[in-house]
């Protein structure tokens, strides 16, 4: 997705591409994604939304914005209407599971973290996740003009 928008930000008239990488259940397996921009993504929409991300990523790179395996996932499943009730589910199953034990969260915010500390309407870490699916929101749509099927259900990317 961001390199078909620095393309489109240079003016190349490339609306779609397939990505092809390791399936997440087996590392033997290839998966394939078709990856396409919306029709309202033009050359000045692009570059706006690439500066957005620099802008982004300097703000990750020095205030924590956690995740907590797929919490942001299920809260922002549908950016219109913020799923917190999801997402507390999610936080629960993750800090319970064992994979939290080592992960950058439990370093950050220690061994019982609360889900209202951290994912507050109006905090830092909602703020940044709502302004990223903004510029670079994914969307599993099938892509339109493409009539050939790709081997994974849900192969489709678009950015909106």
């Amino acid at each position: 997705a961001l390199r078909l928008l620095v393309l489109a930000a240079s003016g190349a008239d490339i609306r779609r591409a397939v990505t092809v990488h390791a399936h997440d259940k087996g590392q033997l397996t290839a998966q394939a994604r078709m990856v396409y921009l919306g029709p309202d993504i033009d050359a000045s929409e692009a570059s706006d939304r690439l500066l957005q991300l620099v802008n982004l990523m300097a703000h990750a790179s020095t205030t924590p914005v956690p995740s907590f395996g797929t919490t942001v996932d299920k809260i922002f499943k549908d950016p219109a209407h913020l799923d917190f009730e999801a997402g507390k589910a999610e936080f629960d199953k993750w800090v319970r599971g064992d994979k939290f034990k080592s992960s950058l969260e439990r370093r950050i915010y220690g061994d019982a973290p609360r889900f209202s500390d951290i994912f507050d309407l109006n905090g830092p870490v909602i703020a940044f996740w709502a302004e990223l699916h903004g510029v670079l929101h994914l969307t599993t749509q099938k892509a339109d003009g493409f009539a050939g099927k790709l081997p994974h259900w849900k192969t489709h990317r678009g950015v909106f």
